[in-house]
């Protein structure tokens, strides 16, 4: 799969997915807050912002969990890169050891890894003390050596692609750090720590094996103190008990030892029971991430000019690609029903098209070979999928932009929101001032949020992160007149706003359908 994500004057996420099999090296890019995130078969690469010196650059990458790229060994790995990136010069992963090079990763380095420059002759040690390995565009992307201590873009790799334990989520480990720290950085890779997997207590042991730690922080935490609240990350899916926290038996946990153990653990040691720790201890994350199968978008409909479709190309280099053009009666149709053109459409005209060859051409392609213009094509043919995403959201200034889902249960709408990289509005909820202005810029006349009445009743309403806050009358806003929740019916578990009650909260039967409200982290 190829995943590309560009800004013009308005910033659009395109995809390129394999309707069939493809053996060239895969590309995934995101663009994620002020860094963009390139996934390869070899890994996640990302260019850093501003030029570093060598050991800045790599002190950074390090802190996204990563270092500078030592994969790129490769020309056509680096001219992707490149494409997408569009440096001048970057450092990467090589580094002089006395009279040798060397990768970061400790594997040696030969002259049909490295691609040094041919011509000045490099490396050249100019100086004396040329010891950094960058690459340039001027020179084709080879390999140049220059001074550590000169500033350069970094970059940056992250090759761990954790254990998929066959439960819907792969799991990998952050660096070391406390359990906020670590918990932060799980939530920068599109996760949180560790629990669905958890409460299972047959995932750990593979996920262990596959990953390697002593010990390693999950996604459990005693919210109030004293051992007497412990609660999961997710509290949606289940709440914490004595049969899905696994406490180690001998000596009984939680102990809260000091006082002040109110993070959970888990501990090879105890065979991978669990343990309460001081949260300011440190130790790996054991990070839990989605495994996403919908993209959340439509085959492209906004390649309607011919500039914008030679730029997808040179990033993604199909050669015939669907896009989102349908035929309807006798007419051409975009699938976001807006009309067509021959001034949109930009039909191939020698051999003349559309030719409806076979009475069967019902959809749209566009193909290299004929620059990129556009073709009728059997629906049943297999080609590559030039998919779009446009739902921009709305940037609420609290470190969050909101998008609305499809219509859906309270559950799917959950998990689409998840797929997008958040989950249902609980935080913004929180601060009643910000509803308002995300309506307005939205436009719902109602909409899910992560509120959830785990028990039933109405008796114990939980926000989606509990690690925030836990609910309140104070930050839930429920609708007063007439007063909410109500439980009418006996099953109205799940929360909504309403803009017909000024925003506040309502409770509603879980399987009702309407939008959600997805909250996601904008990450710099």
């Amino acid at each position: 799969m190829k995943y590309g994500a560009l800004e013009f004057g308005i910033s659009i996420c395109f995809i390129l997915s394999f309707l069939h099999f493809a053996a060239s090296t895969s590309i995934e890019n995101a663009l994620i807050g002020q860094w963009r995130e390139v996934y390869s078969g070899s890994g996640y690469y990302y260019i850093l912002t501003h030029k570093k010196t060598f050991q800045q650059a790599r002190d950074e990458c390090r802190g996204y969990g990563g270092d500078l790229a030592v994969r790129v060994k490769n020309l056509p790995l680096r001219t992707t890169l490149y494409l997408i990136f569009n440096f001048d010069n970057a450092w990467i992963g090589l580094m002089k050891e006395g009279n040798s090079w060397r990768w970061l990763d400790k594997t040696a380095s030969t002259t049909d890894d490295i691609y040094w420059i041919p011509n000045p002759e490099q490396p050249s040690n100019s100086g004396g003390n040329e010891n950094c390995g960058e690459i340039i565009d001027e020179y084709h992307l080879l390999t140049n050596d220059a001074p550590c201590s000169v500033n350069r873009y970094g970059l940056c790799e992250h090759n761990r692609q954790g254990y998929a334990a066959g439960n819907g989520y792969r799991y990998m480990l952050t660096s070391k750090g406390t359990w906020t720290n670590t918990r932060s950085e799980c939530i920068n890779y599109g996760g949180d720590l560790a629990v669905d997997g958890m409460q299972e207590f047959h995932y750990r042991a593979p996920i262990q094996q596959a990953l390697g730690f002593d010990r390693a922080w999950i996604g459990l935490r005693d919210l109030i103190g004293g051992g007497k609240d412990w609660v999961w990350a997710d509290p949606m899916i289940t709440s914490s008990t004595s049969e899905n926290t696994h406490w180690i038996q001998n000596p009984l946990q939680p102990s809260n030892s000091g006082g002040n153990e109110e993070c959970g653990e888990i501990l090879l040691e105890y065979d991978l029971r669990t343990n309460d720790r001081a949260c300011s201890a440190e130790a790996n994350g054991l990070c839990e991430i989605p495994i996403i199968t919908s993209y959340g978008g439509d085959l492209a409909v906004r390649v309607k000019d011919l500039p914008l479709r030679s730029t997808l190309y040179l990033i993604f280099n199909f050669d015939n690609a669907w896009i989102g053009l349908t035929k309807e009666g006798n007419s051409w149709r975009w699938l976001d029903k807006t009309a067509s053109t021959t001034d949109n459409i930009h039909w191939i005209p020698n051999p003349e098209q559309p030719s409806n060859s076979g009475g069967n051409e019902n959809c749209g392609e566009i193909i290299d070979e004929y620059h990129l213009l556009t073709k009728d094509a059997p629906c049943s043919v297999t080609r590559y999928g030039l998919c779009e995403h446009n739902r921009q959201g709305y940037a609420a200034g609290n470190g969050y932009r909101y998008m609305l889902t499809s219509k859906g249960t309270w559950t799917n709408t959950r998990s689409e929101c998840i797929n997008y990289g958040g989950d249902l509005a609980a935080v913004g909820m929180q601060d009643f001032y910000i509803r308002s202005p995300i309506q307005q810029a939205l436009g719902f006349d109602g909409a899910w949020i992560g509120l959830r009445d785990l028990i039933g009743g109405g008796k114990d309403w939980v926000w989606a992160d509990p690690m925030v806050t836990s609910s309140t009358s104070e930050n839930t806003h429920w609708i007063q007149n007439p007063l909410q929740p109500s439980n009418s019916g006996g099953n109205e578990e799940c929360g909504e706003i309403l803009l017909e009650y000024d925003l506040r909260t309502n409770d509603r039967a879980c399987s009702a359908e309407t939008n959600g409200l997805c909250e996601i982290p904008i990450i710099t």
